[in-house]
């Protein structure tokens, strides 16, 4: 399917989520649904995001199971006349039994949740992905809020908030931590750990950039180099950069805000290399670029609104600095001198 049917299926499932999807809508979300295995997954996953971003129906938590399942019944009966069997899961919180049901409802798949083992025992891990050309908003089950940018991923325990607020992040993230002194909120990556009890940040490890950054928007954060034994305390305004070749830390003062522009669909480069920018661009428009050896460290000075210039306008802007030239050839974008 083409990224503009993508959308479609991804509007069906809010609309479905809120309560919002008409007839027509949820007897095509049934069909893409039905029509392959891939396509389950897709919808749950996506489900799944729905759920933890706070999407779902307010009065969630006063969940009744039996109730539940006779207005599941009700709505096949009005959209299809196709059998469907389902399971009833009595041994789970709240918050796992409201998901068996919206996940049941377009995906039968009986074996999801199984079992009545103790709920902690139980939990398996959550994994949020963010495609190239998009980025996610979600709120996690402790109230804090999550900005995915594009390539990027989180995996945590479907008991985060219970035993621990432990997560782990590939790519780029922005952080609004509630405050818990209990239980401290952790960040792992390859290189670097974080750990706050409440405040804003944004943290970036791409498998690909060269570097580790931090930036402390609010509070304070502590930092570990899983490399050796240094560590660093972030105040606001203050960023940390990890050297992936020497694993180093360091830090210094920074204009914090800027390091979340990304949240509001704006890409800026502030004297970064070629490579990076080309980097940041094939993840925001999901589109392919090769870099000429010659120009990988040449820096450039930009910021674009993502809604509003596509990827040619900001080549084009890059290439008026006269360092660099760029046609696209063969299914990608070129950059040569």
């Amino acid at each position: 399917m083409s990224e503009e049917q993508f959308q479609q299926v991804d509007q069906w499932i809010s609309l479905y989520i809120n309560k919002e999807i008409s007839h027509v809508d949820f007897d095509s979300l049934k069909t893409f649904v039905q029509s392959s295995k891939e396509n389950r997954e897709y919808v749950r996953k996506k489900i799944e995001v729905g759920l933890s971003s706070g999407l779902a129906d307010p009065d969630i938590n006063d969940f009744d199971i039996d109730r539940a399942f006779e207005r599941f019944e009700t709505k096949v009966k009005e959209h299809s006349s196709l059998q469907q069997r389902f399971l009833r899961y009595r041994n789970r919180t709240k918050w796992l039994a409201a998901a068996a049901i919206l996940l049941l409802i377009l995906l039968p798949l009986g074996s999801y949740w199984r079992g009545s083992t103790d709920v902690k025992d139980s939990f398996s891990d959550m994994e949020i992905v963010t495609a190239n050309g998009s980025n996610t908003r979600l709120t996690l089950p402790d109230g804090s809020l999550v900005w995915l940018n594009a390539g990027s991923k989180i995996t945590y325990s479907q008991g985060f908030g219970v035993a621990d607020r432990q997560l782990r992040l590939e790519g780029e993230g922005y952080f609004e931590v509630e405050h818990n002194e209990k239980l401290p909120f952790e960040v792992k990556t390859t290189d670097v750990n974080l750990r706050v009890l409440g405040t804003q940040f944004n943290f970036r490890n791409y498998s690909e950039d060269a570097t580790v950054t931090v930036s402390l928007i609010k509070g304070k954060v502590f930092l570990d180099n899983n490399h050796n034994s240094q560590s660093l305390e972030l105040n606001p305004n203050e960023k940390m950069t990890y050297d992936k070749s020497t694993r180093k830390m360091t830090k210094c003062s920074f204009n914090a805000v800027r390091s979340n522009s990304w949240t509001h669909h704006v890409i800026a480069f502030d004297d970064e290399p070629l490579q990076q920018i080309a980097n940041d661009l094939m993840r925001a428009y999901n589109v392919k670029i090769e870099v000429a050896e010659d120009l990988k460290d040449y820096t450039f000075y930009g910021s674009f609104n993502l809604d509003s210039n596509s990827i040619e306008d900001i080549l084009k802007a890059l290439s008026m600095a006269n360092q660099m030239q760029y046609k696209y050839q063969n299914g990608k974008y070129i950059l040569y001198q």
